[in-house]
């Protein structure tokens, strides 16, 4: 069995999709027979911005991410 969770976080970085500035992304918790895994949305376009099984270290990732493509 599978259970879902989507909550808002603010970030600051640039979709690698759409190229829009992202103020905050959707994160959604995914609990299943694997262990819990974070998957964050895009909240102009709602693509995949990544996955992660720690909420905090992907999100500096991602940060990190779009400024090394500035």
């Amino acid at each position: 069995m599978m259970t879902k969770l989507l909550e808002k976080e603010e970030v600051k970085l640039n979709c690698p999709h759409c190229r829009e500035k992202i103020e905050s992304a959707w994160v959604c918790k995914i609990d299943s027979f694997i262990g819990i895994r974070y998957a964050y949305l895009c909240n102009n376009c709602q693509k995949l911005l990544g996955i992660a099984q720690h909420k905090d270290y992907t999100l500096l990732k991602l940060y990190d991410q779009s400024q090394a493509s500035v």
